[in-house]
Parts: structure tokens; C-alpha cells; sequence
């Protein structure tokens, strides 16, 4: 049916008459008026930085880059790793039980292993638990605005590969959570003093973690995550703004894998935990400019002979050729883990040496191979975290996987176990001058006390952990503060004078460590002797004594 001529000017006065009325009037002021302060308020906070209602758009390597992080493009964002929590939510809390004294380091996986990983990880998380994959990148942020918003960027692909290695896998795109983030009070003061001294920025570049779910739906033995990043988008506010303001499409027309990268030099690759039920693992923080190998070698053979099957090194990459001989023959054993660590960013130069070490940007350079380290040893069944001139030893002779575990039974509700420290300090003279071994050289002691403290923690438990604090997930304690009695964690150090005030302070003589030393001397001479052949050249063997040690004769 066609509308005549008189139809439409019909029309055409109805509308003008309802133009004319005052409630008319009154709702397109209203809208009008909306609509131009929503214009206002854009204007304000998008010049402001406030909110993220765009994506800048910057130049390759606008940023400093990095032997590392990746830097994420169009964001001050640096990634370390994509690694698979092991440990969600609903995981069991139950150790494994665990016999003998030393069961062996785990086995190194060959590099073909990430697919049995991979496997692993689905038959686990998904089948056993029956949850989503969770993947966990980890990272320095600094693109810090309110409300902002990165979305998760997953290659997937066959055998964890993407067909092949993973490049040209299907992407699966889903908005990012935040994980964790290492945010600590800073004083103006403070501030102050860092900005014209140090040269830092207003913002720190903050130790950030970001949670990646994979509906269990997307996944299968054959079908895993082979690649993994961030990439920024606008904040909520503004996809659910701007259509209003005719600045883009609306966000169920553009879809997330619109924001995503499709060159795989954009992405990290996601990483695997090895699943180790009765596993005692060790988070070990960066390590930089030293210390000895000597040193590094006594305290992997000391961690070794207590049970502890995984060590996990964060390597600034300045060590000595004596120490990355120490740290490749661990490797090789299956001991020690290294991961490559440096300080993306701005201002360039900065480092972990002590001039940096009071500034709060230092925390989180710090901090973040700490927070990365919960996650890569998720898979274990316990964790430890210490320096490298620390050992936890039980004041009785026992094993100390099975005495970790006996206590945890009887701390059901703690997330974490922690323990007194005592200060073996290398700046007095050694009570025992014959001895080879540091840790039976030095027996002179500061009274056991509550600084400095670190502790061993079940990843099930355990959402987060820094140097000395761990953050439960729901339900349990942060940790229970054991005594003295049970076990101390003995700290071989030089006096903290700048923090006691003072070296003379009360002593005693701990004898504990003389237990351990008929076999951590054979453990020492045989690795001196190990990492002597594997750096021998033909015909060089009679260079060496049975010690490892250069002959003098």
C-alpha cells in the first residue's frame, strides 16, 4: 500500500507540531546537554591521560628494548613469561608423601618435552580439576591510567605447537584480569629523591601479573596455547562511551582479536611447569655480579643433600666463567633452572648494585622474579625462597621434604610456614679457620631472631609470594611463625651495620652444620671433580687431581 500526497503532509505537520511542544523542547535540551557534557568529559580525561579511550599508536622501538621482556607495542609494558599456573584455585593442598632423604633432582625435560608438558597441564586442569587453563604473564607495567585495559592474545595449536611450532596457530582473544600487582606507598619525599637523583620517571615500572583464561571448551590434548601476550585497548568505560560519541564501532562489532598482533615476534611463548606432586622446590632471587662459585657451588650441593629437587636462577648474565660452569653442570644434572634476567626500560643503565638498592624501583626489578617463580614451581608440591647464602636446617637430623611436609599436616590452615633467622656473620673471624666449607667455617652466630625471615610455601595454597611475605588464596592464614626449636634459617652474611647501627652485638656458637659435613665434603669433591671433566680438554686429565683441582706439581 502506497502513502499519498496527503498522508505525508499529514505527517509532516504531526512532527512539526510535536516539535513545537514543550516536552519536545525539554528532552532534546536534555539530550543535547548530555551529549555535549559526555563531549566535555572526553575531551578532559582523554588529554589528561585519565582514561585510555584510544591506542596510541607509536614507532617500533619507541621504548628501549630489551634481551628479555618483550616490549609490548603502543604500551610502556615490558613481558617476562607466560607460564601455565600449575597450582589454580581447587587444586589439592595434600603434599605427596616422600621418603629417604635425597630423592634426586628432576630430570631435565629435552626441548621437544613442552608438548608432554602441555599435555600434562590439560590432563590435569582440565580433566582431573575440571577447570579453565589459566596463564599467567608475568611483567613490568608503567602504562599506568585509571581503568585501563590490555586483552589476552593466545596462538593456539596442535601438541602445544600451532600446527607445527605454534606461529600460525587460530588466536583466541579474551580481555586480561590483573593477577597480581606489587604496589607499595611512596612519599612524596621519597619520590622527590628518586626523580632528581635516580632519573626515574614519575611512575615506576610496577611488577604485574595478568590471569588468561582458556575455556576448557577451546582445549584438547592436541590443541594447547603454543603463544601468549598483551595487547592495549581502550579502557570499558570508553568502548561503552565512545559509539555514543561517534569515535569507533561498537565493541560486539570489532571483537577482540581485532586489538591482536598476528606476527609471533609480538608473543612470548607459554610455558609449561613440570608437575612434581612430592617435589621440593627453591626460589632462588636474581642473580647478579657474583657471588663466588665456590660459594654458589657448596650452597647447591648443601640444598641438594637436604632434598631440594629444583633451584631456580634468575641470571643478570655478568657472572665470572668459573660461575656459569657451576651453573651449567647443575643444569645438566637437573638441579638448577636458569632464566635469563636485565632491566627493561627507563632510565637505562639502572641496576641491582646497592646504590639502586633503597629506591622503589628496585623492589619491583626485584620483586618480579620472585612473583614469576610462584608460578614456574607451581607444579611442585612445596617451595622454598631464599638467597644464596641462606639454608633452612632443622634442628633435628631428619629429612627435610618429610619434616616440611609433618608440619604442614599440622598447620592446615597456613598457606605458608616461616621460620626465625640466624646471622652467621662473615665480617667476625671464622670460629673454625680449618674448615673449607663456609658454612662449617662460620659457627659464630647472632641469637635467633625475626629479621630478615623466609619461608616455605605450598603453591595450592598460595596466590602470590614476595621476599618476605606470601598472599593466601581464600580460606587459609598468610603463615605460621614456627619456633626457634623446629628449624632456623641460617643466614651467611657480612654485618648489616647500616641497619643494626652496630657489629658487637651477642653471640653464640651453632655447631648444627657439622651433622651435614662427612657428605657434603664428598658432594663437594665430586662436583669440583664433575665440573673439572666437563670443561677438559683432551690430554688435560692428568692437570687435574681427583678433587678437580689444578695440580701444582
Amino acid at each position: 500500500m502506497f502513502f499519498g500526497k496527503s498522508s505525508l503532509n499529514s505527517g509532516t505537520r504531526r512532527l512539526l507540531a510535536l516539535s513545537q511542544t514543550v516536552t519536545f523542547k525539554r528532552r532534546l535540551r536534555f539530550w543535547a546537554g548530555a551529549w555535549l557534557s559526555l563531549l566535555v568529559f572526553y575531551l578532559v580525561t582523554n588529554t589528561l591521560g585519565i582514561i585510555r579511550w584510544h591506542v596510541q599508536r607509536l614507532p617500533p622501538n619507541y621504548y628501549p628494548e630489551s634481551s628479555v621482556f618483550l616490549q609490548v607495542r603502543n604500551s610502556d609494558t615490558y613481558l617476562y613469561s607466560a607460564v601455565t599456573n600449575m597450582a589454580p584455585p581447587g587444586a589439592s593442598h595434600s603434599v605427596t608423601s616422600v621418603k629417604g632423604k635425597d630423592s634426586g633432582a628432576i630430570p631435565n625435560i629435552p626441548a621437544d618435552g613442552k608438548n608432554v608438558r602441555a599435555k600434562q597441564s590439560y590432563q590435569y586442569i582440565t580433566q582431573e580439576l575440571g577447570q579453565d587453563l589459566e596463564i599467567v604473564i608475568t611483567g613490568l607495567d608503567r602504562s599506568r591510567s585509571w581503568a585501563s585495559s590490555f586483552v589476552c592474545c593466545v596462538k593456539m595449536g596442535g601438541d602445544a605447537g600451532g600446527g607445527s611450532d605454534g606461529e600460525d596457530g587460530p588466536i583466541f582473544a579474551t580481555t586480561a584480569a590483573t593477577y597480581f600487582e606489587y604496589v607499595k606507598p611512596i612519599t612524596w619525599e621519597k619520590w622527590i629523591k628518586e626523580y632528581w637523583l635516580y632519573s626515574f620517571e614519575p611512575s615506576l615500572y610496577v611488577a604485574t601479573q595478568y590471569s588468561c583464561r582458556i575455556p576448557r571448551k577451546y582445549l584438547s590434548s592436541s590443541k594447547m596455547p603454543a603463544f601468549a601476550t598483551l595487547a592495549p585497548m581502550p579502557s570499558t568505560l570508553a568502548r561503552t562511551l565512545s559509539p555514543l560519541l561517534f569515535l569507533s564501532l561498537p565493541g560486539w562489532l570489532v571483537g577482540y582479536e581485532g586489538y591482536c598482533p598476528r606476527d609471533t615476534t609480538e608473543y612470548v611463548s607459554v610455558e609449561y611447569p613440570e608437575r612434581a606432586p612430592s617435589g621440593l622446590g627453591l626460589c632462588s632471587k636474581v642473580n647478579h655480579n657474583g657471588p663466588e662459585s665456590e660459594v654458589v657451588l657448596e650452597w647447591l650441593e648443601l640444598q641438594r643433600h637436604l632434598g631440594v629437587d629444583r633451584v631456580v636462577v634468575y641470571d643478570m648474565g655478568d657472572n665470572s666463567p668459573e660461575l656459569n660452569r657451576v651453573f651449567s653442570h647443575y643444569e645438566k644434572v637437573g638441579l638448577v633452572e636458569r632464566q635469563p634476567y636485565d632491566l627493561p626500560g627507563d632510565p637505562r643503565g639502572r641496576s641491582l648494585e646497592e646504590e639502586y638498592k633503597h629506591t622503589a624501583q628496585f623492589n619491583q626489578d626485584e620483586t618480579l622474579a620472585v612473583l614469576e617463580c610462584r608460578v614456574r614451581l607451581s607444579g611442585h608440591a612445596m617451595v622454598l625462597s631464599m638467597d644464596k647464602d641462606e639454608v633452612l636446617v632443622p634442628r633435628r637430623d631428619v629429612p627435610l621434604k618429610s619434616f616440611l611436609q609433618d608440619l604442614f599436616s599440622k598447620h592446615p590452615s597456613a598457606a605458608s610456614l616461616i621460620f626465625p633467622t640466624q646471622f652467621f656473620l662473615t665480617t667476625w673471624l671464622p670460629s673454625n679457620p680449618e674448615e673449607e666449607v663456609i658454612v662449617l667455617r662460620y659457627r659464630r652466630t647472632r641469637i635467633a631472631r625475626w629479621e630478615c625471615w623466609k619461608y616455605v610455601f605450598l603453591p595450592a595454597k598460595v596466590k602470590a609470594a614476595v621476599t618476605h611475605e606470601v598472599f593466601p588464596v581464600r580460606g587459609f592464614s598468610p603463615g605460621d611463625r614456627l619456633p626457634e626449636t623446629e628449624a632456623i634459617l641460617h643466614h651467611y652474611r657480612a654485618c648489616p651495620k647500616d641497619t643494626w647501627g652496630t657489629c658487637e652485638v651477642s653471640s653464640t656458637v651453632d655447631n648444627t652444620m657439622t651433622r651435614y659435613k662427612d657428605a657434603l665434603t664428598i658432594r663437594i669433591k665430586e662436583a669440583r671433580a664433575a665440573i673439572a671433566a666437563e670443561h677438559m680438554s683432551p690430554g688435560d686429565e692428568a692437570d687435574y687431581d681427583q678433587n678437580g683441582s689444578v695440580r701444582e706439581d
